[in-house]
C-alpha cells in the first residue's frame, strides 16, 4: 500500500496515519450504515482513502458527531465521523472501488461530491476541499492538507413559516407566522375580546362590553351601595339626626331625611320691665346660641294673648292704661321651634309687673309715630309719643312726661 500526498506537507505523521488505516481495515464489514444520516455502503476489496488534515463548518472546527461521506451517482461509497483538529485531525474517508456487484469508483475516478453532515444544525453540506482530489487507485491513501470547509446557508427552515427559505440549510431562528393583520412576522394579536391589535378589556371593566363588577360581585350586575356603604341597602343603617345642636344628635349618622331630629329651644333669661307713659318697656337677655340660628321673640300678655313680635331683646308695649299693672311673658323662636314662655317680666323696683304711668299734662303737642319694616319679616311701630310742652315739666327728666330710653338690644329697635 502506498500513501500519497496531494501536497508535500504532513509527512512526519505517516507512522500514525498508517496505523489508523490498518486499524480501519480490521473493522470494515460487508454493509456499513450510519444511524445519524442513514448513509450506507457495501464494503469492497478495492479501497482508497482521503485523509483531510483539517475541516471547518461555518469557520468552526468540526465535531466528532459530524459525518463525512463520499458519493457517486447519488449513492454513498464511504463515510466516517469527523476528527476535530483538537483531537489530531486527519479525518480519514474510505472510498469503495467497483468490485463486481459492489458499487464504487473505477480507476482514476473521483467522487461526484463529498458531503458533510453538520450535527449542530442538522444540515447536509457540500465540502469544499482544500486541494484537488486525486483519482481512485486501489489501496492508495491521499492526504488532503490545509483546511477543507463547509458552510451553512442560514435562514428559516420551517416550511410552514411565512418566511420559509427553501435554500437555507440551517435555521437561524427567524421563522415567523402571519399575524392577525396579515403581516408576516407582525406582532398584532387577537385580544381577549376578539379584536386584532386590540387592548382587551378596559381597565376597571370586567368584560368586553365595558361592564363593571357591582357590589355583589356580579359582572354587569345592578346592585349598588346605599349611602351607608351597604350593598343593596335601603340607607336605614346610617339614618339619624345629623344636626349638632339637636337633642338627639347622632355623630355616627351619615344622612338625615329631615324628620330625625328633636330640639329644645332655650328661653330668654334676666327679663325685666320698666314703666313709662301709657307703656311698659320690656328687656331680656337672648338665649344661648343654637347652631347659629337667629332668634325672634313673641310677647304675650297675662291672659296668653299674642301682643307683638320683635328680633330685638328690648321692646315697648304701648297704648296701655295708666295706673294698671301689665304683665308680659316672652317666647323665643328660631328655625328649630319655640321655647317655653318665660316668667312674667317684673319691675325691678317693685318686684311686680310694671304699672303704666300717666301721660297727661302736655298743654299742646304733636302726635309722633315711628315705624320700621324689618325686611318684610316684621313691622315695629310706636305711635304713642307726643312732642310738646307742659307747664309742670322741667328741663330735666320728668317721669310723667318723658319716655325712658330703652337699653339697646342685639336686634332691630326704634329709638324716638
Amino acid at each position: 500500500m502506498k500513501i500519497l500526498h496531494s501536497r508535500t506537507e504532513g509527512g512526519d505523521k505517516m507512522k500514525t496515519i498508517l496505523l489508523t488505516v490498518l486499524m480501519m481495515f480490521g473493522v470494515i464489514i460487508a454493509r456499513n450504515t450510519d444511524e445519524t444520516t442513514g448513509w450506507e455502503y457495501d464494503a469492497s476489496t478495492q479501497q482508497a482513502f482521503y485523509m483531510f488534515a483539517n475541516i471547518q463548518v461555518d469557520g468552526i472546527d468540526v465535531e466528532v458527531a459530524d459525518v463525512l461521506g463520499a458519493f457517486k451517482d447519488g449513492q454513498c461509497i464511504g463515510f466516517t465521523n469527523a476528527i476535530p483538529s483538537s483531537e489530531g485531525g486527519y479525518t480519514t474517508l474510505p472510498l469503495m472501488g467497483q468490485d463486481g456487484p459492489v458499487f464504487g469508483l473505477n480507476g482514476g475516478e473521483v467522487p461526484d461530491e463529498i458531503l458533510l453532515y453538520d450535527t449542530s444544525n442538522g444540515s447536509t453540506l457540500s465540502l469544499d476541499s482544500s486541494g484537488e482530489l486525486p483519482g481512485f487507485a486501489n489501496n492508495e491513501i491521499y492526504i488532503i492538507d490545509g483546511t477543507s470547509t463547509a458552510d451553512n446557508t442560514f435562514g428559516c427552515t420551517d416550511a410552514t413559516a411565512c418566511n420559509y427559505d427553501a435554500g437555507a440549510t440551517a435555521d437561524d431562528g427567524s421563522c415567523a407566522d402571519v399575524d392577525c393583520a396579515g403581516e408576516c412576522g407582525g406582532i398584532a394579536e387577537v385580544d381577549e375580546c376578539g379584536e386584532c391589535g386590540g387592548d382587551g378589556i378596559d381597565d376597571g371593566a370586567c368584560d368586553c362590553d365595558g361592564n363593571v363588577v357591582d357590589c355583589a360581585g356580579e359582572c354587569g350586575g345592578s346592585s349598588a351601595n346605599d349611602v351607608c356603604g351597604e350593598c343593596d341597602g335601603d340607607g336605614s343603617s346610617c339614618l339619624g339626626c345629623t344636626t349638632g345642636c339637636a337633642d338627639n344628635y347622632d355623630a355616627g349618622a351619615v344622612w338625615d331625611d329631615g324628620s330625625q331630629c328633636a330640639y329644645t329651644v332655650p328661653g330668654i333669661s334676666n327679663g325685666f320691665s320698666v314703666p313709662g307713659p301709657s307703656r311698659v318697656i320690656l328687656s331680656w337677655d337672648a338665649p344661648a346660641s343654637m347652631c347659629d340660628a337667629a332668634y325672634s321673640y313673641n310677647v304675650y300678655d297675662v291672659s296668653g294673648e299674642y301682643v307683638k313680635s320683635t328680633t330685638s331683646t328690648t321692646t315697648q308695649v304701648t297704648g296701655l292704661d295708666a295706673g294698671v299693672e301689665h304683665c308680659f311673658s316672652v317666647v323665643a323662636e328660631n328655625q328649630f321651634g319655640s321655647s317655653d314662655g318665660s316668667d312674667f317680666l317684673l319691675d325691678m323696683e317693685t318686684g311686680n309687673c310694671a304699672m303704666a304711668e300717666s301721660s297727661e299734662g302736655i298743654s299742646w303737642g304733636l302726635q309722633m309715630t315711628a315705624e320700621i319694616d324689618g325686611w318684610g319679616s316684621f313691622i315695629e311701630t310706636d305711635s304713642n309719643n307726643k312732642l310738646g310742652v307742659a307747664p309742670p315739666a322741667t328741663y330735666g327728666w320728668d317721669a310723667a312726661f318723658d319716655i325712658p330710653e330703652p337699653p339697646v338690644g342685639s336686634g332691630n329697635y326704634i329709638s324716638l
